[in-house]
């Protein structure tokens, strides 16, 4: 690494160009030394300290980020923008006491426009709290009602609040300022189930056979037409356009399935027996509870059941172990880099600053539960840093997650969900890991199979109570009824007693999926 000396006869806005210019080329080691030396010279400049701010996020170091981020507040208390920067970063520090009470203070500001109102919202939605966030955007709509983007917003929080009817129609009140706005009908699709008398089709398949003004709009406007030709049972044309969606956002991605397959057998590798042996596991208490699997695999629903446990409360997915990991690795994010540090960390504290970050979310003696489905990457380094934690894995039949994987458009993550040859590899990497997993944890670990709980919902429920070390409580069949919010793909559908038409769902396609399942075969997983 060549650093690159500072020109002091240069102005500061020339020098602050140079440091952006190595921002966007992304070398973060030389801009990192550059910084420093602009810092020496100019350590009160907001400008800096934001840019600084953001760059040791980039560098994964969350402590160095922060503390930028809140002397740049220091030097001018009164910026709404600094303010909101700094809710940004305090959620990967794990701070949401500090965060909560700033946004509460800024909320009282009588000047707020209605984009720093919708911006609060989204940083309360960040910390979990979607009822505050619902609050934030009805103000913002209110004070701006067209603005068609915090409208859209609004909606969001709308559905997570479980306000399926109001959210659809703040949805077409988005459509209607902006028609163009393609996330807004897919939204609209998946709030509920369309019928034949209500539905969105028409529409759909006349703007899907127009000129398109974003590029991401073929693949969300073909997903909606799968969705709701689906809910019609027309499952031909359904599948016509959940593969045409699919095809049109894999074009869009950058990806290399081989990529991840390599990192999870990487992760095998370190993480082994011997690895995870070396902590003697604590049971002295319960929780936390970390339910983990594939999306779509039903661990929403077991959120939801366990949710509604009064010794449990439920976090929802979040991102706080995996900012811990980054924190306590000092090694960047890449993922390379995490996995190969995670071997020689201080995996106690580890645990501290997870355990630490999750209590700031909520107060209570309840047991905390973690329903990140990916956290099954990290299941070795949970045991490691939390051996008191208890791990539920959720399976379901391969057809039925990888097609519901499939027809699903998310917002981030899961690229190999958009090619059945992406699906079948990742799959096959990943049930691979979760085998070494059992194999390592053993009783540690309690696998549930989706299936089951569909078919024996009361006795699988108390086997799911007895492992988390809690009494059986009814409450729990009755899932349905829980009013907590929720944020996933599943907002809808855990909102409805136990259905049992998801299972085997996949056979509704199964000429069209004949090549997965092949596929799958083959691999000796069906």
């Amino acid at each position: 690494m060549q650093a690159i000396p500072l020109n002091i006869s240069d102005t500061f806005d020339a020098q602050l160009d140079r440091l952006k210019a190595l921002l966007s080329r992304h070398q973060l080691d030389v801009a990192n030394q550059f910084c420093k030396g602009m810092l020496q010279r100019w350590p009160d400049r907001i400008s800096l300290l934001q840019l600084a701010a953001r760059l040791q996020q980039m560098l994964g170091r969350f402590d160095q980020m922060l503390g930028y981020a809140q002397k740049a507040c220091d030097l001018d208390p009164d910026s709404v923008l600094l303010q909101l920067q700094l809710a940004e970063f305090q959620t990967y520090c794990g701070e949401f006491r500090t965060l909560r009470s700033g946004l509460d203070e800024l909320e009282k500001k009588s000047e707020l426009k209605a984009e720093h109102l919708a911006q609060i919202a989204r940083s309360y939605t960040n910390a979990g709290n979607h009822e505050d966030a619902e609050r934030c955007f009805r103000l913002a709509v209110n004070r701006s009602p067209g603005v068609p983007g915090i409208r859209f917003g609004f909606a969001a929080s709308l559905i997570a609040t479980g306000k399926a009817q109001q959210a659809e129609e703040e949805l077409d009140e988005v459509i209607r300022q902006n028609p163009h706005d393609y996330a807004a009908y897919l939204n609209r699709s998946t709030a509920r189930a369309q019928t034949s008398v209500s539905n969105h089709i028409e529409e759909l398949e006349k703007l899907l056979s127009q000129p398109l003004q974003q590029p991401a709009g073929e693949a969300q406007l073909s997903y909606a037409l799968g969705k709701e030709y689906e809910d019609l049972a027309q499952y031909d044309k359904a599948f016509s356009f959940y593969q045409r969606g699919a095809s049109a956002r894999r074009k869009l991605l950058s990806y290399k399935v081989e990529d991840d397959v390599a990192m999870l057998e990487e992760i095998r590798r370190l993480h082994n027996a011997d690895f995870i042996g070396s902590t003697d596991w604590q049971s002295d208490k319960p929780g936390p509870i970390f339910v983990v699997g594939l999306p779509r695999s039903g661990t929403t629903l077991i959120d939801r059941i366990l949710d509604s446990h009064s010794g449990i409360n439920s976090l929802g997915e979040i991102n706080d172990f995996s900012y811990a990991l980054i924190r306590t690795a000092r090694a960047g994010t890449g993922k390379r880099q995490l996995l190969e540090a995670s071997v020689r960390m201080d995996h106690a504290q580890l645990g501290n600053l997870y355990t630490r970050s999750t209590g700031e979310r909520i107060e209570t003696d309840a047991c905390l539960l973690d329903k990140t489905p990916l956290n099954s990457l990290y299941l070795g380094l949970i045991h490691c840093a939390l051996p008191s934690a208890r791990i539920v894995y959720v399976r379901r039949n391969p057809m039925d997650i990888c097609f519901a994987m499939f027809k699903t458009m998310f917002l981030m993550g899961y690229p190999f969900s958009y090619s059945f040859d992406d699906l079948a590899a990742y799959y096959v990497s990943h049930n691979n890991l979760m085998n070494h997993w059992q194999n390592c944890l053993g009783e540690r670990m309690l696998v549930l199979d989706y299936e089951s709980l569909i078919s024996q919902q009361e006795s699988e429920t108390r086997r799911l109570l007895n492992y988390c070390g809690l009494p059986f409580t009814a409450s729990c069949l009755s899932f349905h009824q829980n009013p907590s919010a929720t944020a996933t793909a599943s907002a809808a559908q855990v909102r409805q007693p136990l259905y049992a038409t998801s299972v085997e769902r996949w056979k509704h396609f199964a000429d069209q999926l004949e090549p997965l399942r092949q596929n799958l075969s083959q691999q000796g997983l069906l």
